[in-house]
């Protein structure tokens, strides 16, 4: 009987010898494979790389079902990335992202060899076995720690005592609308709007670096068009017309922004903005404009016969200016200069060629329309309403200051 059963594993599990030619390896299981990857092979017996062809001696199990198969070659990526050190080499020669690396490896800590198979034969248990203290707990830390990992998270946990994989901290924090950073920071946003807490400085940092908006918190306008912000925008180059610079007016109530394209860096060209679009616009609504902020630009601070200054003076609008020596623009120019570069000129730049600025005006104006009545903006001040709905709903109210 004993020699039956030798013998059936002799036939399902026969020593195979392999040899090495140019670094790769046929895998009766996988295939063609870097030779690196049979070191880690759990059914890798021996190596001989000193003979004059070298080889690799294995006992495959022929009889391992492709699950089996995949989730083997699986734990043998991550082996080797721990042994080289090296995540974004191995990633890129097995030809998988690094997102699904840390997702095997993450599956793997979980639940071991059975996490590697696909995640269609894992099955979860409603609530994960957790108690209502871990699941709360799991969702304060996230919420204190907004820009940390499952994984940190994780070993916070088991270091109080919680027994949790970063697999369930991710199930959970996915379920309660938390299983991104950028979803972690809105739900922040929205709990300082809705005065539910105080932020602490981890999470104020954190806000703000998501959304310069929120760093001009201490200075809310009560109305629109009681602060605006402007400020100079370096766009790129038109051949045979040089570098082209945007002046930017933001509104600190709910981000209504203006944008006028010009070659070279004059006062004229700011008070052009205003001239044209600004004042037009808040006059056409009977709204008085108090005050606007810039930099300490040359384009807009000087004695009383500066341009922008004197026209700021006609108008009877207060010049302000951002602290000296401070690196940091005002956070609303600051967010439109991002999502202007990011959703315009970016693409803009990428798919269309421009024989001057005309043009790219034109097509600025169109996006401007889009951004201003027709994009959402989440998080503070809008949170979740456009620009132009901002100015109506307040305009509705008959509060807001007039001629």
């Amino acid at each position: 009987m004993n020699g039956d059963k030798e013998a059936q594993r002799d036939i399902e599990a026969k020593e195979k010898r392999h040899d090495i030619m140019r670094g790769k390896v046929r895998c009766p299981l996988q295939g063609e494979v870097d030779v690196e990857l049979c070191f880690y092979c759990p059914f890798t017996e021996a190596v001989d790389m000193d003979s004059p062809i070298k080889s690799i001696t294995c006992i495959p199990n022929m009889s391992m079902s492709q699950e089996d198969k995949i989730a083997y070659q699986r734990l043998g990526v991550l082996r080797l990335a721990q042994t080289i050190g090296n995540v974004s080499r191995v990633c890129r020669e097995r030809g998988i992202s690094r997102t699904q690396f840390y997702k095997y490896r993450d599956r793997y800590l979980a639940y071991g060899i059975e996490g590697l198979r696909d995640a269609t034969t894992i099955r979860h248990k409603a609530g994960y076995g957790l108690s209502q203290e871990a699941l709360a707990r799991i969702i304060e830390i996230n919420l204190a720690h907004p820009s940390i990992g499952c994984v940190r998270i994780a070993e916070m946990l088991q270091s109080a005592g919680f027994e949790v994989t970063p697999v369930v901290v991710q199930s959970v924090l996915a379920r309660e609308g938390l299983g991104t950073k950028q979803k972690r920071i809105h739900h922040l946003e929205t709990m300082y709007h809705q005065q539910q807490c105080c932020l602490s400085p981890e999470q104020i940092a954190e806000v703000e670096r998501h959304n310069p908006c929120f760093r001009e918190r201490h200075e809310e306008s009560r109305y629109p068009g009681e602060i605006l912000a402007q400020d100079t925008l370096y766009v790129g180059q038109i051949r045979g017309i040089g570098k082209i610079y945007m002046q930017a007016v933001v509104d600190t109530y709910g981000s209504y922004a203006f944008a006028f394209l010009h070659a070279g860096k004059l006062p004229k060209y700011a008070v052009t903005l205003l001239q044209n679009d600004v004042l037009r616009f808040y006059k056409h609504r009977r709204i008085a404009i108090r005050k606007i902020v810039t930099d300490h630009g040359r384009e807009y601070c000087g004695n009383r016969t500066h341009p922008f200054e004197y026209y700021l003076s006609l108008n009877d609008i207060e010049h302000a200016t951002t602290e000296v020596g401070s690196h940091l623009i005002h956070g609303f120019v600051e967010a439109f200069q991002r999502d202007v570069t990011d959703e315009f000129f970016k693409p803009t730049w990428k798919d269309k060629l421009y024989d001057s600025i005309a043009d790219l005006q034109k097509d600025l104006d169109h996006w401007l329309v889009f951004y201003n009545e027709k994009r959402p903006h989440p998080g503070y001040r809008n949170m979740g309403l456009t620009p132009n709905d901002t100015i109506i709903h307040y305009l509705a109210t008959l509060k807001v200051p007039t001629y």
